[in-house]
């Protein structure tokens, strides 16, 4: 067998033994006659490319195919020669262990799918087909990498990277049972021989340009997505828990005594550059309640229930703005270790944050074809946090080549496989991370733009995200009140969006264009102000309302309250709008005094699809 690399980064693993490769894709390529009926994959994570793990057995044209898209959530089957497929819908999520099984009888035409313990296809019957189903031998199985054709058209969009341990191949169909303990890491004592496995890596396998490690391969099947993260910086509170708030988390409050030793274990290796050398290191996601005495979490504003004060729970709270720090460092006591230490809140300290699930933050502002990902996820790498993109980018911080006054070094963007594409964001103070809206130095991106202003958020669907970060909901936006910390969501208000070559003395278009547009109108008579009857006159207040539609007009984060839709007219942005006139009696004409005109935009529909080319949402 020859394993072969094409970029991206893999981890093959097999209790203790880890192989790993860098770049595009892993390929394995086994020369096996008559390879046949269960393919299993145990362990898959950091799934990233269309296409995650990917198996195939090609023989000038494909014949066996097992493959995970990440954006659509599938787990794609294929086999003998495009004779038969499946489109598994499974649950794989970045950074998060999983197992699965694959059975596939030919002969008794049936095939099930099991992951972590789960049918996700049960022994569904595949007869619907008359051709007769055969893995051919001869052909060449590569793991990690799609084959276009035998033994080459390698695409780095057809690839994987991530982690794999133990995959096997058997040539017997194995039951239910078997595919549920083997998935939820149980032992099964009588399962045959594989064909195909990772035993013994060094032996079977020829490698080139790979790291072979030991690896620590317990815990696989415990699918625990909370974590915590620690920002080596040192911060004010309130800084802290706005920027652990911006990226989707909470400041780390420690629940219980196992939680409170795995911070400290997290914490000691950042101690030298986040205290003030008496031991207290970070900032918990706690602060003083001065009139009830109570510790609060900032998060829930629940009371602390648990806490690891030295003394009396910290208590008595003498002053209104207390908050809560923890001794994460090893240069104290040990008894010492994870206690927690009443300080001011204006004492800069490091932060630690809780996150429920791997957090994500996305790009808004780049054009449609960008090199760019759009989507990408925090980790702790080398003891600074990093952003790595949803298939080829990573966003870190590279080591300053000087350190010259106000010099506070730059967060790059850049591409796995195109070390040529970059994107540049100077850093304005040592804490700057580049969440909310900032300007970034392009190099080489196809969107043609040197400079460009992008903006990462955190924020879900239906939420506004405001220029520092933080998010509030969507109809918050632009609705006369300050709702974002830093006022943004009533910045550039602008309702009204015409066309390019829009023309307002040209009417709406109708499906008839010698048709009048349909207009309606509605005339409220407020009082009469004077009658002259010798001048055949009167004198009376009106209100008119007019509505019509035009289908060429596109409106920006309309809210549902009307009055909040008023549009502020200019020369430039003016349009097309029905002229009344009033008549007297044979058509003479009336003096027309207008008190107060207004022009609101009416909410029809829901809003359009978001476009993460635009910086703001609703636009």
């Amino acid at each position: 067998m020859v394993l072969e690399h094409y970029g991206l980064r893999v981890v093959l693993e097999h209790y203790g033994l880890g192989v790993v490769l860098w770049y595009y894709g892993l390929a394995v390529v086994l020369r096996h006659y008559g390879l046949a009926l269960v393919l299993e994959h145990y362990g898959l994570a950091v799934v990233l490319g269309n296409y995650g793990l990917v198996m195939v057995l090609g023989h000038y044209c494909l014949v066996m195919v097992l493959g995970f898209n990440y954006e659509k959530q599938e787990l794609m089957l294929m086999c003998c020669r495009h004779k038969w497929s499946l489109d598994v819908r499974v649950d794989v999520k970045l950074q998060v262990w999983t197992s699965f099984c694959v059975a596939l009888d030919l002969a008794g035409r049936m095939t099930e799918v099991v992951q972590d313990g789960h049918i996700q296809v049960g022994l569904l019957d595949i007869s619907d087909t008359a051709d007769i189903l055969v893995v051919e031998g001869g052909g060449q199985l590569y793991i990690g990498q799609e084959q276009d054709t035998l033994g080459g058209g390698f695409n780095e969009f057809q690839s994987l990277r991530g982690s794999l341990v133990d995959v096997r191949v058997y040539d017997q169909f194995l039951n239910t049972t078997q595919l549920k303990i083997y998935t939820t890491c149980n032992t099964l004592d009588d399962l045959p021989d594989a064909i195909l496995d990772f035993s013994n890596i060094t032996e079977d396998y020829e490698i080139s340009k790979v790291e072979v490690q030991e690896a620590n391969v317990d815990g696989l099947c415990q699918r625990h997505e909370s974590f915590d993260l620690i920002f080596p910086e040192v911060r004010l509170f309130e800084e802290g828990e706005l920027l652990c708030r911006i990226l989707g988390g909470t400041l780390t409050v420690p629940l219980n005594r196992d939680d409170n030793m795995n911070l400290f274990s997290l914490a000691a290796p950042y101690a030298e550059g986040c205290g003030d050398g008496v031991g207290d290191t970070l900032w918990l996601g706690v602060k003083g309640n001065e009139t009830g005495q109570y510790w609060q979490d900032v998060a829930s504003r629940a009371t602390v229930v648990y806490s690891n004060f030295e003394q009396n729970r910290g208590l008595p709270i003498e002053e209104p703005d207390v908050c809560v720090t923890f001794k994460g460092s090893r240069d104290i006591v040990p008894f010492a270790y994870g206690n927690w230490v009443p300080r001011p809140c204006n004492l800069e300290r490091c932060i630690s944050c809780h996150f429920e699930q791997l957090p994500f933050v996305r790009i808004r502002g780049l054009c449609a074809k960008s090199e760019f990902d759009r989507k990408y996820f925090l980790l702790q790498v080398n003891k600074t946090v990093v952003f790595m993109g949803a298939y080829y980018s990573l966003i870190t911080r590279p080591p300053r080549n000087n350190s010259q006054s106000g010099d506070f070094g730059v967060w790059q963007i850049t591409r796995y496989d195109k070390p040529f594409l970059s994107a540049t964001l100077t850093m304005k103070s040592p804490t700057h991370y580049p969440t909310g809206l900032n300007k970034w130095t392009v190099s080489n991106d196809v969107c043609g733009k040197s400079e460009i202003t992008l903006r990462m958020t955190s924020c879900r669907d239906e939420e506004f995200s405001c220029d520092d970060g933080s998010c509030i909901r969507l109809n918050q936006q632009c609705n006369m009140e300050a709702n974002c910390p830093d006022g943004s969501d009533e910045v550039n208000c602008r309702f009204l969006v015409l066309p390019h070559g829009y023309n307002k003395m040209t009417p709406p278009p109708r499906k008839n264009p010698s048709t009048p547009v349909n207009v309606s109108l509605h005339i409220l008579m407020l009082s009469v102000r004077a009658f002259d009857l010798t001048g055949f006159n009167f004198v009376c207040e009106l209100e008119v309302r007019i509505a019509w539609k035009d289908t060429r007009i596109k409106f920006h984060h309309l809210n549902d309250a009307e009055f909040l839709n008023t549009i502020h007219l200019t020369d430039e942005q003016e349009p097309w709008m029905p002229t009344v006139e009033f008549f007297g009696d044979a058509y003479t004409t009336s003096d027309v005094e207008v008190r107060r005109s207004l022009l609101v935009a009416k909410r029809a529909t829901g809003p359009l699809l978001d476009n993460d080319e635009n910086l703001r949402e609703g636009e």
